[in-house]
């Protein structure tokens, strides 16, 4: 069946919850993911989206700004998806994509290098409530997993051109960095949910893992 493009007019809070952003543009192109699910190809790895409904996937060159290390592009080594939480402003995210790496890493280099993928540089706007940092070989794959929890001080949206400040909100983040089998880059994915206080998801960890086990590695 063939999905057509819509723009969605998705509030500043839906597409910052891909990594606690600052800005981006409040009308995008995206598509809804059809259930069954199946595989989103890119150049160097596949992903299977969550098989629930009310995932959409961002359209090639819509740009997300974030905490990871330089924006988010909607292009061929990256994918970006989004939905609802259970109440209004509270949204889910599911980004995948990769960055060059070094050769020759250490263990202890490896984890480093997982750690600055993603960038929390700003303490007037989060406060970090946790971080944590293990390998992870339990696909196989080479892995390392980052479980990192921020408190949002000032979270906005978009309203009619009008950008609101919410209540603190809390990102809780689930990303994997993964050595490619090709020695040159890292893949990295991640599932992310932000909610207010005491109404995150009770199957948040089980939710990013079946992201996680959901990601395949392929060729350029």
């Amino acid at each position: 069946m063939q999905h057509r493009h819509h723009p969605w007019h998705l509030s500043l809070m839906f597409l910052l919850a891909l990594t606690g952003c600052s800005a981006v543009t409040p009308h995008v192109e995206a598509t809804k993911v059809p259930l069954p699910p199946k595989p989103i190809v890119r150049d160097s790895f596949s992903l299977l989206p969550l098989n629930e409904e009310g995932w959409i996937e961002l359209q090639e060159g819509n740009t997300v700004f974030s905490l990871f290390d330089k924006p988010l592009l909607a292009k061929g080594d990256t994918v970006l998806l989004g939905a609802k939480g259970s109440v209004q402003n509270e949204t889910r995210t599911i980004a995948a994509f990769v960055r060059p790496m070094p050769a020759k890493m250490t263990d202890d280099d490896f984890a480093a290098f997982a750690q600055s993928v993603k960038k929390i540089e700003s303490a007037t706007r989060f406060e970090v409530l946790k971080r944590e940092v293990r390998p992870d070989r339990s696909t196989g794959k080479n892995c390392v997993n980052v479980r990192t929890t921020l408190k949002d001080l000032a979270p906005k949206s978009v309203v009619a051109n009008i950008v609101i400040t919410h209540p603190p909100m809390i990102i809780d983040s689930l990303y994997w960095v993964c050595k490619h089998p090709d020695g040159r880059q890292a893949v990295i994915v991640e599932y992310s949910d932000r909610f207010f206080p005491g109404n995150e998801e009770a199957d948040f960890d089980t939710k990013a893992a079946t992201v996680f086990h959901g990601l395949a590695f392929g060729t350029h």
